[in-house]
């Protein structure tokens, strides 16, 4: 059926079919990763300040969260605690396990707010050791000893998606080509099967044509040779009536007689078209000789 050309209709096809909508998901993924409503909990690692060391944990909170624990391997007080804003902290009692722990419990830390909590303590704390207890709430616990670059990690996992999507769509539309180039070749041989059609009726209608036409001279031809034929008749007919007007002529009154006795005849037999003055027939075989080889002339 011929090779599909890639046309200008054919891009501005797979552009809208393809490229704009992997530009979506990419937009798409890059605002859902950064505003999937998952809070965030930064746990960075200690720092010597003057004779203390410092670790801080930031909160990132998409969505409001309450009673948020943290658990520390050192004993602490919530004086060792700072924020950035007001916050209330109270320590929890471990009833069970080891006592050189703290666990402190987050009430209300608002939505869409950032909380800055520095530890303050003689010694170094390993970060990995702080425990983060949800209490059901939704959050992404980070160490910064474990990244490398979050930027770069999200990054990678757009253009991942991204290029899933990029797949999956190309897949989708190669299906929907190949249907729509089924549909095409059934058109294609629909359309051939009519056109077929067409032509044998066309064909059919030529050959009722022809066979028309050749009745029609078939027609013509016994035509002629009939009024030949009548004509012939006639022309022995007047010969014989005018000798018999000769021969009656002869004999006395013989005009009136032979002109009573011929119309006797004529008037009997009802043949009034042999009547001498009817000069017709003659011209009409001229006439249809004439159509005749006009109509051979033509086929």
């Amino acid at each position: 059926m011929g090779v599909t050309m890639f046309t200008k209709e054919k891009f501005g096809e797979y552009l809208w079919s393809v490229i704009v909508p992997t530009i979506v998901a990419f937009m798409f993924s890059l605002v859902s990763t950064y505003y999937n409503g998952t809070s965030t909990i930064t746990i960075g690692q200690s720092a010597r300040v003057s004779d203390k060391f410092i670790t801080p944990i930031n909160i990132s909170a998409y969505k409001e969260i309450d009673k948020l624990k943290i658990t520390f391997p050192i004993k602490l007080n919530e004086k060792q605690i700072s924020s950035n804003v007001p916050l209330y902290v109270k320590s929890v009692d471990n009833n069970i396990g080891v006592d050189n722990s703290s666990t402190f419990e987050l009430t209300a830390v608002s939505e869409n707010s950032s909380v800055q909590l520095l530890i303050s303590t003689r010694e170094v704390i390993n970060d990995k050791n702080i425990k983060i207890n949800k209490n059901g709430n939704n959050i992404s616990v980070n160490y910064d000893s474990e990244i490398s670059n979050p930027a770069q990690e999200q990054l990678i996992n757009i253009i991942i998606t991204t290029v899933m999507f990029f797949l999956v769509l190309n897949f989708v539309t190669w299906l929907q080509n190949k249907r729509s180039d089924r549909e095409r070749l059934k058109m294609e041989e629909l359309i051939d099967r009519y056109a077929n059609n067409i032509e044998a009726k066309a064909r059919d209608m030529n050959e009722l044509r022809e066979d028309f036409i050749r009745s029609k001279n078939n027609n013509a031809k016994v035509r002629v040779l009939l009024q030949a034929k009548l004509n012939d008749h006639k022309k022995e007919l007047s010969f014989w009536r005018n000798t018999i007007r000769k021969i009656l002529y002869e004999i006395p009154d013989g005009d009136k007689k032979a002109e009573k006795l011929i119309g006797t005849v004529t008037s009997s037999l009802g043949t009034y078209s042999t009547n001498e003055k009817n000069e017709h027939d003659f011209e009409a075989l001229k006439v249809a000789a004439a159509l005749l080889r006009d109509s051979e002339e033509e086929s």
